[in-house]
Parts: C-alpha cells; structure tokens; sequence
C-alpha cells in the first residue's frame, strides 16, 4: 500500500476534510509507473527489499492545489470535494513532495505541477507505445 497520511477509505470525510482515498493515491502512483513526477527527479518511489514480498515505498500523494488554507497553492474558490480527487494530486518522492510545499507558491505554481504531472504520464505512455509498437498490438 502507499503513503499519504492519514490514509481515507472512500468515504464522505475524505471528500470533506481533502485527504486522498487509498485508491486515488494508488492511481496517482500507477499512473506515473511509480516514479517520482518531478522532471529534474523521476526516481522509482518503490525499492524491492531482500525479502521477495516486500518493498519500501517513499512515494507520496500530493495536493496541487493546498488542502488547507494554509497550505502551499491553496486556492479559497476550490470546493472542498475537489480537493481529493485524482486531478488534485500528483505522485512524488517524499524529498520533491516536501521541496514543493515548503519552497512556497511562486516556485512550485499549480500550473507548473499540473505541467510535471502531464509529463510523468506521458512518458509512461511514449514508453509503452514504444515498447510495443507493432502491428499485432491492439492499442484500443
């Protein structure tokens, strides 16, 4: 399972209180083939431990635009439930994700992580396509 604390189940809180749910951190990550969506970064947010069945995870889900009202990007107009939706977040490693809500709002933009996110997601898929780029491939 990823991280992002505290973890909500699908529930009405998470909509309320702007906490992501289990499924959208998952899909954040997914979405980026677990790598951190920091250009200058990308590393893998899962490592492989000795043992076969476990991993160590340091990717986290972040909020582009700030889940409190003190948060970095926080944005007043935004309705609470849009807060913790999959367009709202981002997958980074925790170092990016702590570099990107304390360096403050004019660095880090909402238009420049929404920028990072497009891209991580597009080169998973140029990879893919890529990778496997041949006529018996059905890509629909």
């Amino acid at each position: 399972m990823l991280s992002h604390w505290p973890p909500c189940l699908p529930t009405p809180s998470c909509q309320e209180t702007g906490h992501f749910t289990v499924p959208t951190i998952e899909a954040l990550a997914a979405r980026c083939n677990y790598r951190c969506s920091n250009p200058d970064c990308r590393i893998p947010t899962t490592i492989p431990l000795r043992s076969p069945d476990r991993y160590a995870n340091i990717g986290e889900a972040a909020h582009i635009k700030g889940r409190r009202a003190k948060s970095a990007r926080y944005d007043p107009q935004q309705d609470s439930a849009d807060r913790s939706t999959a367009s709202n977040g981002i997958h980074l490693c925790c170092n990016c994700h702590k570099l990107v809500d304390t360096s403050g709002t004019d660095e880090f933009s909402v238009e420049m992580l929404l920028q990072w996110k497009k891209d991580a997601e597009g080169v998973v898929i140029q990879r893919f396509y890529k990778t496997h780029n041949n006529p018996s491939f059905d890509q629909n």
